[in-house]
This record gives structure tokens, sequence and C-alpha cells, in this order.
């Protein structure tokens, strides 16, 4: 799996969600891993937490089309931002499905 470059200010919000997601879960991803990052990325793409969401959205608009277009062929982003869920209760089944 070929790494995601992200920009500076890309980097920014993913710290961000890095920070509010071990907050709310106790859950740590290693950004340097990149199947972790995606894990991170899947959570907050399904997360109902409203923060979390914001700034997932924030990131979003900050990468460019190919960007945008990896995470969705991931499954991880969309044209519109998924109906909110209890994602910590589906995080395991859906990390398995991706």
């Amino acid at each position: 799996m070929k790494a995601l470059i992200f920009s500076p200010a890309s980097l920014f919000h993913l710290q961000q969600l890095s920070t509010l997601v071990k907050q709310k879960t106790n859950t740590r991803y290693r950004m340097l891993d990149p199947t972790d990052a995606l894990h991170l990325l899947r959570y907050c793409y399904l997360c109902d937490d409203e923060n979390i969401t914001d700034i997932y959205q924030q990131l979003l608009e900050e990468l460019d089309d190919s960007q945008r277009d990896r995470l969705m062929s991931y499954g991880l982003a969309a044209t519109a931002m998924p109906i909110a869920y209890n994602a910590e209760s589906q995080l395991t089944t859906a990390l398995r499905a991706g």
C-alpha cells in the first residue's frame, strides 16, 4: 500500500484528528504507519462526533483531486459525508470490510 502524501495544512488536521480520537477512544494511531493512518481516517469518516466530523471535512477540503480520489477508492471519502452513526460500535466491522 502506497502512503498518502499530505500537505502541511492536511498534516495539521490529521494531527488534530489523531489527538481527538485518542482522547475519545484511548487508541493511539501511529501516523508513520500507513495502515494506522488509514485506520484513523476510516474511524473519522464513520464517526458521529461533530468535532471529529468537522475536522475530517476540513482535511478533505485540503486534499487535491488525486488524493481525494485515492481516499474514495479506500471508501474514506464521498461527494457527501455519510449519515452519522455510532462509529465506536461499528468500527471493528468497518475495518474488517475495508
